[in-house]
């Protein structure tokens, strides 16, 4: 029984280690009560670190997550420069200090509403979610984050239209 009698108190010690909790009464009864509620503090204190392991890592940003992918997938590729800008771009409108554990299909969905506002092309759209995508998976394979958002690519135009002056023409 975690319960010690200390010079005409009575302490109270549950737990180990750093999750130890200790605690001083004048009486049994007491000391018994509070045995109780401090058991109930840890197993509540288990639960909620349990339930965020089986989420992910809730400190894992998805600044984070952009600066690892570019670490692991593109630091030494022909491309790097132009897919660091497109993620780093995306990875802002959403919010580098967002946690990874509350990124929702609904937030990669505003953040493209915000690309169309501001005049980008389906294909650049594109580029910007394949890199945040890519930038997820990495981050679920580090065991930052369990779900990932359904990310919804744009339709791409068929072609470039370009208009001939009569000078190119010619």
């Amino acid at each position: 029984m975690p319960i010690y009698e200390r010079g005409g108190a009575f302490q109270v010690s549950v737990g180990s280690g750093a999750a130890r909790k200790r605690e001083t009464t004048s009486t049994r009864a007491e000391a018994e009560a509070l045995e109780l509620a401090l058991l109930a503090e840890l197993r509540d204190e288990k639960l909620r670190r349990v339930a965020a392991r089986a989420q992910g890592d809730p400190a894992k940003t998805v600044g984070h997550a952009v600066e690892a992918a570019i670490r692991d997938h593109w630091l030494d590729t022909k491309s790097r420069r132009t897919t660091e800008l497109n993620v780093r771009d995306i990875a802002a409108i959403l919010g580098w200090d967002r946690p990874l554990v509350s990124l929702m299909t609904s937030d990669v969905d505003d953040a493209v509403a915000e690309l169309i506002e501001r005049g980008i092309t389906g294909s650049t759209i594109n580029r910007k979610l394949s890199a945040l995508s890519v930038s997820l998976r990495n981050a679920r394979r580090k065991g930052w984050v369990k779900d990932l958002p359904d990310i919804l690519r744009r339709k791409e135009s068929e072609c470039r239209i370009g208009w001939y002056t009569e000078e190119t023409e010619k």
